[in-house]
């Protein structure tokens, strides 16, 4: 676990403490009985604890089930989520806003996608170069959860009027580029 990563309300992702963090040793052969029992005793006791750092009723109905599931969640990749991928996390708001100003620029000074952009990258509007902002501006345009902005801008535009829309869009983001 992380130093940095909060822990669970279930108990997931929680660093065991106490009796669960010490090792057990399986019982041996020469055991005695009261060695035995103390043994099974302690496995029972520590049971309990795993029930209790999860948040599990060990009387419930599905209580073996919903630990064993917790246990998997905490100790087997692949009840696990993938690692976030490195780098900063993705800003969506750059996207929008390279969307509208490209649009802005298509369709108030009639310039191609391209010719937008360098225009955007020379205004220094954001830290990356032309082929950058290219990218991404073709990325977002294809990004599943902006694609229904961009389909609502869209129908926004014609339900608006172009000369309206352009103006809106001018409000909203053109001072970027005065």
């Amino acid at each position: 676990m992380n130093a940095g990563t909060p822990p669970s309300q279930d108990g997931i992702g929680r660093q065991y403490e106490g009796l669960l963090a010490e090792p057990m040793y399986p019982p041996q052969l020469l055991m005695s009985a009261s060695e035995k029992a103390n043994w099974a005793v302690l496995r029972a006791t520590k049971t309990l604890l795993l029930f209790k750092h999860f948040s599990i009723d060990p009387n419930g109905e599905d209580a073996w089930q919903r630990l064993a599931i917790a246990l998997a969640a905490n100790h087997v990749p692949g009840f696990k989520p993938p690692p976030a991928k490195p780098g900063h996390p993705k800003d969506y708001g750059m996207d929008l806003d390279l969307w509208m100003l490209v649009e802005l620029l298509k369709r108030r000074d009639g310039l191609s996608v391209r010719s937008a952009v360098d225009r955007i990258a020379n205004a220094r509007i954001f830290e990356q170069n032309s082929e950058a902002l290219r990218n991404r501006y073709r990325e977002a345009l294809k990004h599943k959860h902006l694609k229904s902005i961009w389909k609502f801008l869209e129908w926004y535009a014609d339900a608006l009027g172009q000369q309206r829309f352009i103006e809106a869009l001018d409000y909203a983001i053109g001072h970027h580029l005065r």
